[in-house]
């Protein structure tokens, strides 16, 4: 094989990774999440491969009840913000995102069996939430239980497929997860920091 035909074919084997390499990062991910015995489907839909990466990327849960019509929440996305995960650890139609705010947690609550309902002027979720056909209010100490309760019993490859990882690189390449002792750690400290002894910290404009 004479030098010009192996440069034709390192061209043309380079072209052809450049257009499979751009084909992929243009998919978008779908994680599913399981429900608790109420037949709801659950899916979240992650941005493009690298979306991770973008200054305002979003991320869409897609819902569809067993009992109820269905519906969507889109959720804004930067690289120091962004899910970490969605739980049903119930069948009381209720979903939690965990939300990593990159100083802080927030267990994000959707309520399936209710229709959204605008934000106070002054709440967070206006710059998380960017549309919801549901009902969303940030989670109170009894659904950081519930959040923390569920995660400790979760299986470590069960977490690894669920959660969102804060760096994607589409299908084939290597996505980075969040380590479960680590989420779970920072849920345990802001619960207890919340609901112990600065029980009042957050409150302003939760509901």
């Amino acid at each position: 094989m004479n030098n010009r035909l192996r440069l034709c074919l390192s061209i043309t084997l380079l072209v052809l990774g450049v257009l499979i390499m751009t084909v992929l990062a243009r998919r978008s991910q779908t994680i599913t999440v399981p429900s608790v015995g109420n037949g709801s489907h659950i899916q979240v839909e992650q941005p493009i491969a690298f979306g991770s990466l973008l200054s305002d990327a979003t991320f869409r849960i897609n819902i569809k009840p067993s009992n109820g019509r269905q519906g969507f929440l889109n959720l804004r996305s930067e690289f120091d913000s962004s899910p970490v995960i969605v739980i049903c650890p119930s069948s009381n139609g209720i979903v939690y995102c965990i939300y990593d705010c990159d100083t802080c947690m927030r267990v994000i609550k959707i309520d399936t069996t209710r229709d959204f309902q605008p934000f106070a002027s002054n709440n967070v979720l206006n710059w998380i939430i960017r549309e919801s056909s549901f009902k969303v209010e940030q989670g109170k100490h009894d659904d950081w239980k519930v959040c923390i309760s569920y995660l400790e019993k979760m299986r470590f490859s069960d977490f690894q497929s669920q959660s969102i990882p804060p760096l994607d690189t589409g299908p084939l390449l290597f996505n980075l997860h969040a380590e479960r002792g680590a989420v779970l750690e920072r849920l345990r400290d802001q619960t207890n920091m919340m609901y112990g002894v600065y029980s009042n910290m957050f409150d302003d404009g939760m509901d």
